[in-house]
């Protein structure tokens, strides 16, 4: 009987949580917090082993990124 995936996992790149973080310049215990709060998915091995897959991490790279004039109110807005 043959298996059915719904995503091809085995085709994907996979990078540990301390890859992630050295990529983000952050700890390693952000990146877990980031993933233990559901912001970055990622598969858990056993109790302590994870994997983000390098396609989710961009994912989430590219929905947290924030361009300093979006940050910034217009002149107008901020007179009114």
């Amino acid at each position: 009987m043959a298996v059915v995936m719904q995503e091809d996992y085995l085709s994907e790149e996979y990078m540990t949580p301390d890859e992630v973080a050295k990529i983000m310049r952050v700890s390693r215990n952000q990146v877990t917090e980031m993933i233990n709060g559901g912001e970055l998915p990622a598969i858990r091995f056993g109790k302590k082993l994870w994997r983000i897959r390098k396609t989710d991490l961009q994912n989430y790279l590219s929905r947290n990124y924030t361009r300093q004039a979006e940050l910034t109110e217009p002149e107008e807005e901020q007179q009114a």
